[in-house]
């Protein structure tokens, strides 16, 4: 039997989302809640500026 062959008849294990391999548990919880902190703040960054942009263009067309 070949190595790719015996790799194959093994039954495949999913990861569940987000997890890595070889991380604890609670340092992926950690891991994982570090990086939707991280998004949430660039997505109010982003949401912040836009607003910004829009009002500042209905200011200068009312004028």
């Amino acid at each position: 039997m070949l190595a790719d062959e015996m790799r194959r008849s093994q039954p495949h294990e999913v990861p569940t989302r987000g997890a890595r391999s070889g991380m604890p548990p609670q340092d992926r919880d950690e891991s994982t809640s570090a990086r939707t902190v991280h998004r949430l703040r660039r997505i109010r960054q982003v949401s912040v500026q836009a607003i910004t942009e829009i009002d500042q263009a209905l200011r200068h067309r009312a004028s």
